[in-house]
């Protein structure tokens, strides 16, 4: 039961991992059964009604995915995945097209089963992998084959309004629509957990600085050329220099995209 107060309408961004699922595949990886969105309560209490992701099913078909590789985890040393920290996403809402690595179709609500035998209800759909990137294939086969379907999760920016409710007992965010959704990500530590799929916002990526102390950790020389910045610089102003002179100054990722 979800009880609405009176409070104002919130227009979110509705920026957080969701727990989600590979269900499984073709025999060669190619195309995936997914779970998008699960119906109930996310970790970052948000709470998605089914009437909801019902009518949001449509704008995540042929919805495509991206992956940007951001070097070694510091905690795995397995290449790390993220999405576009909040500036350049919000000048690229698309991201860029050399890093599309799928998209999805056949989207619909529907029931599905947990790894535990339980059921429970969301937005499924297939997930399409581009000959291009025959590396996601065969990793994503790879981990399946291993149990491991929590490898890689998928990372969605959308956009909606939000209420503040109240669920068992709990002050909830709930969500009225999801009015646009721009891309997908591959990510590699979603913010919430779960096993393939979110609604944008992998873990410490909401600040330029943040990114640009990320771009010194694993992409040092991307730096070349650019004095370090001091307390007075406006990181977002540097941190779209850095990137602008990475992409060539074209728009285009040049050898050293994400």
């Amino acid at each position: 039961m979800v009880a609405q107060n009176n409070l104002t309408v919130m227009e979110d961004l509705l920026r957080e991992a969701h727990s989600t699922r590979l269900l499984g595949s073709d025999e060669k990886g190619l195309i995936w059964d997914v779970v998008i969105i699960r119906e109930g309560l996310s970790k970052n209490g948000n709470n998605y009604r089914a009437e909801v992701l019902k009518a949001a099913a449509h704008l995540f078909e042929n919805l495509r995915a991206c992956a940007y590789r951001f070097g070694k985890s510091l905690n795995t040393n397995e290449d790390h995945f993220n999405h576009l920290p909040e500036l350049p996403a919000r000048n690229m809402p698309g991201g860029f097209i050399e890093n599309v690595v799928g998209w999805f179709d056949q989207v619909h609500f529907g029931e599905f089963q947990e790894a535990d035998g339980t059921t429970s209800n969301g937005l499924l759909a297939k997930f399409h992998v581009l000959p291009a990137a025959d590396w996601l294939r065969k990793n994503m086969l790879e981990a399946f084959s291993k149990g491991r379907s929590d490898l890689y999760e998928f990372s969605i920016d959308a956009k909606g309004p939000a209420v503040p409710a109240m669920i068992g007992g709990k002050q909830v965010r709930d969500v009225q629509k999801i009015e646009s959704v721009n891309s997908t990500d591959v990510v590699s530590d979603g913010a919430a957990g779960g096993q393939v799929l979110r609604l944008v916002a992998a873990v410490g990526m909401e600040t330029a600085g943040d990114l640009v102390k990320l771009i010194r950790e694993c992409r040092p020389k991307w730096l070349q050329g650019f004095e370090a910045p001091g307390d007075s610089v406006d990181l977002s102003e540097y941190a779209v220099l850095v990137l602008e002179h990475m992409l060539g100054g074209t728009g285009n990722p040049s050898s050293h995209a994400l």
